[in-house]
């Protein structure tokens, strides 16, 4: 990824805080693009929970379709990508949309589904049990250090999961200019 979030090795990625499906998509696309065509083998995707919490003028319950555009860009650029799609976790900001979470949720299994049938390696990470418990946020939107963990967590039970299902292909070495580049 183009980001670099923490102080550890790897802290690589390309996340944007407070971005709807729409913007991941077409705000960030060069770096997007830049970040795929290092051929990822794994690709996260956590993407929604602006699109349901009144954050967009967007309507929300097209929301499973944009999560599928996105999806389909990154299934068609990268061969033998798995993509890991969240289920996006529970907030408890007051907002008339959030009660939308668990019905977009439940779409984004089809939206799965859908991309399975057709070939691509998509796995789901179930993710929306954080958020139930008020201690796993710290603003009723964000996560807490607690709430972190338990993601993290369940990232890692969704790879483990692909792994054993034989989804994962090994890393690739790139070469990119004068270094050589290793997919992790």
């Amino acid at each position: 990824g183009t980001q670099r979030t923490g102080d550890f090795v790897e802290n690589r990625h390309e996340g944007y805080p407070g971005y709807s499906i729409d913007q991941i998509a077409n705000d960030t696309q060069p770096r997007l693009m830049n970040t795929i065509m290092e051929l990822p083998n794994v690709v996260l995707l956590h993407a929604g929970t602006n699109d349901m919490v009144e954050r967009i003028e967007a309507h929300p319950s097209e929301a499973p379709e944009r999560l599928g555009k996105l999806m389909d860009m990154v299934l068609e650029a990268v061969p033998n990508v798995t993509l890991i799609v969240a289920q996006i976790i529970q907030v408890t900001e007051e907002s008339e949309r959030r009660t939308l979470i668990p019905q977009f949720n439940a779409q984004i299994l089809r939206i799965a589904a859908e991309r399975v049938a057709k070939g691509f390696r998509v796995q789901v990470a179930d993710l929306s049990t954080i958020g139930v418990i008020a201690a796993d946020l710290r603003d009723g939107l964000h996560p807490s250090d607690a709430g972190y963990r338990k993601m993290a967590v369940k990232w890692f039970e969704a790879l483990q999961n692909a792994s054993r299902a034989g989804l994962i292909s090994p890393p690739r070495a790139l070469s990119s200019g004068n270094r050589k580049l290793v997919e992790v």
